[in-house]
């Protein structure tokens, strides 16, 4: 355990190593107590270690905002274009949805 700024935080961190022609490197951070357990926690009903969790975790999360980013970016530059639905298509969209009640 890593005494910093006086809060208890667990030291994580990824060995370097290659691994199918792609280079790892060494990353570290701190977290807390509470999620390096839940880490631990998630890795043992996986029956995986650590470092695998944290990589597949890190990986979703960057696959997600990315996504986001360019959906987003994507839906403003079509805004900024003026290109909406038409409100037949609005309506049409709507009726779709009511009547799948």
């Amino acid at each position: 355990m890593v005494e910093y700024l006086g809060v208890a935080n667990w030291y994580l961190s990824v060995q370097k190593r290659v691994v199918k022609n792609s280079e790892r490197v060494k990353v570290s951070f701190l977290t807390s107590e509470i999620n390096c357990k839940a880490l631990d926690e998630l890795a043992g009903l996986l029956e995986r270690d650590r470092t695998y969790v944290i990589n597949e975790a890190i990986s979703s999360y960057l696959e997600i905002q990315k996504w986001q980013l360019l959906d987003t970016r994507k839906a403003l530059e079509e805004a900024n274009a003026g290109d909406f639905a038409s409100d037949a298509e609005v309506d049409q969209a709507f009726a779709k949805y009511k009547n799948a009640r």
